[in-house]
């Protein structure tokens, strides 16, 4: 009995603990974020013998593409989407994979982002799709205009709607996506998703600055 007892705790371990995760950054903060998975080694023991079980499964690997913020203003100060920030919320917008004009990003709530008990903050709300949006309408006139890298942008005018409450015990999902542009300039429409419902949508207009502007490239 303890002989088999001890060859179902080898072989459940053997299943469940195959794999080892090690987290390294690659490069600077233009790398990927690299996980790797190696194979560990078991030791399986009965009771007149004693061999090891490996597995050899070829190493995986995921990355993490660094955010729009994190690429093109490392030292950005902003609350909102700031990378340098200790204090901001850090929106780190990403393009889509299904759609690199359309851009996402995810936000966990703490409680010092809640209006009340469970419900976010509509004025975090603001901010969020304030940030995520510019970053949306500076990704296009980039792309629109072949260059390297993103035209500092500003807030012309937004707003939101409030659909439903926003819950601060689930992750927020914004998507951003154009609906007119021209050269200097662009609108965009937005919506925040919480739970699999959509709580917020917003639109606003942004606009790329010249020299001369207080904001001229401060990314």
């Amino acid at each position: 009995t303890s002989a088999a007892t001890s060859e179902r705790e080898a072989m459940r371990s053997w299943r469940t603990g195959w794999f080892s995760p090690i987290r390294s950054r690659a490069g600077d903060v233009d790398g990927p974020l690299i996980v790797r998975h190696e194979s560990r080694k078991y030791l399986r023991r009965g009771p007149s013998r004693q061999r090891s079980i490996r597995c050899d499964t070829p190493r995986v690997t995921t990355t993490v593409q660094p955010s729009l913020q994190e690429r093109y203003a490392p030292a950005g100060r902003c609350f909102g989407c700031g990378p340098s920030n200790p204090s901001g919320l850090h929106v780190g917008s990403r393009p889509d994979p299904a759609d690199p004009s359309v851009l996402v990003t995810d936000f966990e709530p703490k409680a010092e982002h809640e209006a009340f008990k469970g419900v976010v903050n509509g004025g975090i709300l603001g901010t969020l799709f304030d940030c995520h949006m510019n970053w949306t309408a500076a990704w296009h006139l980039m792309r629109a205009r072949d260059a390297d890298r993103p035209p500092t942008t500003v807030t012309l005018e937004y707003g939101i709607r409030m659909r439903r409450p926003t819950r601060s015990d689930a992750p927020i999902h914004l998507r951003a996506w154009i609906v007119d542009a021209t050269e200097d300039r662009a609108t965009v429409e937005a919506e925040v998703s919480s739970g699999g419902e959509v709580t917020a949508t917003g639109r606003g207009v942004f606009v790329a600055v010249k020299p001369g502007h207080p904001a001229f490239d401060r990314w």
